[in-house]
Order: structure tokens, then sequence, then C-alpha cells
């Protein structure tokens, strides 16, 4: 099991008490996510998960200087 290995990390994304749905990383890229019961997440719900994904896993891009002559 990759997750018990270290490979690979679940996150669980609650509402109050309540699983909506899950998602497993793996060398910092989503490798799966599912709603309750292995559903589709819903539009909403990517949109959560797309912006959590942005602020905790993409590398920012450092600025690249313009070579001479530009």
């Amino acid at each position: 099991n990759q997750v018990m290995k270290g490979e690979s990390s679940i996150y669980g994304f609650f509402q109050e008490t309540q699983l909506q749905f899950a998602v497993e990383i793996r060398n910092d890229k989503i490798t799966q996510a599912s709603a309750k019961y292995n559903g589709p997440l819903s539009n909403e719900k990517k949109s959560v998960l797309d912006t959590w994904y942005q602020r905790f896993f993409v590398k920012e891009q450092p600025l690249q200087k313009p070579a001479i002559g530009e």
C-alpha cells in the first residue's frame, strides 16, 4: 500500500462533520479524487480541490530575467 509506505497521502475534505470527497496525492500530483461512495466530483467540489491544490502543491515559477537585447 503506497499510503502505508509513505509514497502517497490521502486528504479528506469535510463540510461540518460529513466527508464530501477525498483526494490522493503522490509526488505532488493528484492521482485520484472521489466523492462519497466513489462518485465523481461535482463542479463545485472540483473548484474547491483546484483552489486547494494550487495553494499547497503548485510551486511558483521564479520570474526569468529577459535575455540581453530583448
